[in-house]
């Protein structure tokens, strides 16, 4: 265990599953997490003053997905600087994919996944 940060990454993803195993896989690497069952549930934590330094967002839930949920964050000055690593079972997004972002193509690699989130740790928003 690293204890790397005291912020928090978000994991906004439908399946409980994949929450759990992103979940244990971070805390194992000393990143705290805080989950999400959808979009809705993340921008209620957000607007509750949750502060990740990196949101892990699902791109296709029911409801409000993952471009929605990106089209959210970067309407609210609080939250248009979070990064944000799009997490999906479709490498192609319907070419909806943020040009500016970080995607992960499930399945991934954990390797992969620590990289992404490692990158982004230490990047302090708001700038």
């Amino acid at each position: 265990m690293h204890g790397r940060s005291d912020r928090p990454v978000l994991i906004v993803d439908d399946s409980a599953d994949v929450r759990e195993i992103l979940s244990l896989l971070l805390e194992g690497e000393g990143y705290p997490t805080l989950c999400a069952d959808s979009g809705d549930a993340a921008l209620d934590l957000l607007q509750h003053g949750a502060q990740p330094f990196v949101i892990l967002l699902d791109w296709m839930m029911p409801g409000m997905d993952g471009e929605a949920v990106r089209a959210e964050l970067r309407a609210d000055p609080r939250t248009a600087s979070i990064p944000v690593v799009v997490v999906t079972a479709s490498p192609q997004l319907g070419g909806h994919a943020p040009a500016d972002g970080t995607t992960l193509v499930k399945p991934f690699d954990a390797d992969e996944l620590l990289h992404v989130v490692g990158e982004h740790h230490g990047r302090s928003w708001p700038p």
